[in-house]
């Protein structure tokens, strides 16, 4: 019984994210349940063709340096840690080519369910203090946030998105236990798995120190750090380098090297806040229990304030447009919030730290209990549930505009807005209920993740599943194209096929195995 109380808290979290992810895909007939695919945007644009692309490399049938199958000949090594450095990159050695638009589904939701995981590992490694039911749940907050939600077509940010929980981790054995090899394993592990947003992640690491040295400069047992800091930097770097300069090399000669200062010349000062802040509201909860705390004026830990401090710096790129631009050296596309899976991250760890703080929370009355308090909450929960399941389905177009157009309009911006409020209402009750001293721990915890369950599930439904709505023949067009592989018996030639309109995902000719 003690070792299942000590593995709980691990297996609950990626357990409730493959449950609700499961539900939204039963309800809706997406795979395994149906022929529906999460695939959209880019998902189908590259990462589908490039895993089948790898599919064929692993077999032999192609080149990863030298790849005949895209660009009349090409170099693979930059756009493959581009895109899918990923160890579930693997799992395509276990489907067809036509079925990794299926795989997708399954990628996408073990990729969540890890990011829970190494959630949890945080909660558990550095805010000891939290209950292990309260940590789960927001761990669970992590998986379904607007970042999982907006970006998982680009699938490999999702690998990132997992990975920085335990960087967070390494960062403690650095400052606390003097352990470089952590921190110089996770570095060198994201600039590998994705060298792009591992350039957001470096500016964070410096940002991260500069404000920790002058923060603890005075505190004795941290002289020693920013050398070790270095000496780990200097390691990940020369471990990584066989992946960065060359993708770098290739980055250059690239369309994507425009100049930055004319993109940050001509930049509006704010950030296009529809599409920026809809992606914050996705994560309710989480704002509601920093707000909570950070206004009842109470005295606050030197860690903690590090970590609002570090908070309030990660928001200013998503408001302020220049300093946006600057994250992406430059230039975002239509993803003007690459990095903000650190923004709510951060944000979890605050909320982490209010709720496992002596101070924050009153001492439990004795029955604290009550039936009539567990009444009143059950029937707010049935409240919420009927709420974001009908707002949904009576707003899909309005909130999922998103999914068609990469970008949110004022339409989305205030039906999330409204959706942010009632949800903040639930949110605040329990907060307080459980601030005051009126539920306990546990009951708190039961209650936060039933309504966290239904904000996900919202989350799911219009991210997730409206792609699937507006093309439901994604997959079975997908198929028809894929069944013109091997067509041509003689397939060493090279083939120039000129068309009357785009048929069809141009990258798909090469995933057919055609040159």
């Amino acid at each position: 019984m003690d070792k299942l109380k000590k593995i709980l808290p691990f297996i609950v979290p990626p357990l409730a994210v493959m449950l609700i992810m499961g539900f939204a895909f039963y309800r809706n007939d997406l795979y395994p349940f149906g022929d529906g695919t999460v695939s959209w945007c880019d998902m189908s644009q590259q990462v589908i063709p490039l895993l089948t692309d790898f599919k064929d490399i692993l077999s032999g049938k192609d080149g990863i340096f030298l790849n005949f199958h895209n660009a009349g000949g090409m170099n693979l090594w930059g756009v493959f840690f581009f895109f899918i450095a990923s160890p579930y990159t693997l799992l395509v050695l276990l489907a067809d080519k036509a079925d990794v638009i299926y795989l997708v589904n399954i990628m996408t939701v073990l990729k969540l369910m890890t990011a829970a995981v190494t959630a949890q590992i945080y909660f558990r490694t550095c805010q000891k203090k939290l209950s292990p039911y309260i940590s789960s749940v927001l761990s669970i907050v992590y998986a379904f946030c607007g970042y999982g939600m907006f970006y998982y077509q680009n699938n490999i940010w999702l690998d990132m998105m997992y990975l920085f929980p335990l960087l967070m981790v390494a960062f403690k054995e650095l400052f606390e236990k003097k352990r470089i090899i952590p921190y110089t394993v996770m570095l060198t592990l994201m600039m590998i798995v994705n060298y792009y947003i591992s350039y957001m992640i470096v500016i964070f690491i410096l940002l991260f120190m500069a404000v920790c040295c002058w923060r603890y400069r005075k505190e004795e047992k941290y002289k020693d750090v920013p050398c070790r800091f270095i000496i780990g930097s200097l390691l990940g770097a020369l471990l990584s380098a066989v992946v960065w300069i060359p993708c770098f090399l290739q980055f250059l000669s690239s369309g994507r090297s425009k100049s930055v200062i004319m993109q940050i010349e001509s930049a509006d000062f704010f950030s296009n806040y529809q599409t920026t802040f809809c992606l914050l509201l996705s994560t309710a909860s989480v704002a509601v229990i920093v707000l909570v705390f950070l206004l009842d004026g109470k005295k606050r830990s030197k860690r903690l304030n590090t970590d609002l401090i570090m908070l309030f710096l990660m928001l200013i790129p998503i408001i302020i447009e220049p300093a946006n631009l600057m994250w992406h050296t430059g230039s975002y596309m239509s993803f003007p919030c690459r990095y903000a899976f650190i923004t709510i991250f951060f944000a979890l760890i605050c909320a982490g730290y209010f709720l496992s703080s002596e101070n924050a929370i009153a001492k439990e009355k004795k029955n604290c209990d009550h039936f009539i308090i567990f009444l009143i909450l059950a029937a707010l929960i049935y409240g919420f549930y009927r709420f974001s399941e009908g707002f949904v389905e009576n707003n899909r177009d309005g909130m999922a505009k998103y999914t068609k157009s990469l970008w949110q309009d004022s339409t989305a911006f205030e039906l999330w807005l409204e959706f942010f409020v009632v949800a903040a209402v639930f949110y605040t009750i329990i907060t307080l209920l459980h601030k005051k001293g009126w539920i306990s721990k546990k009951i708190f915890a039961l209650f936060l993740a039933m309504f966290v369950a239904a904000e996900s599930y919202a989350n799911v439904n219009v991210y997730m599943i409206t792609p699937d709505m507006n093309y439901p023949e994604r997959s079975y067009y997908h198929h028809n194209i894929m069944d013109l592989s091997d067509r041509i018996e003689d397939n060493d030639g090279f083939y120039r096929v000129k068309t009357s309109s785009k048929l069809f995902e141009v990258n798909l000719v090469g995933s057919m195995g055609y040159n």
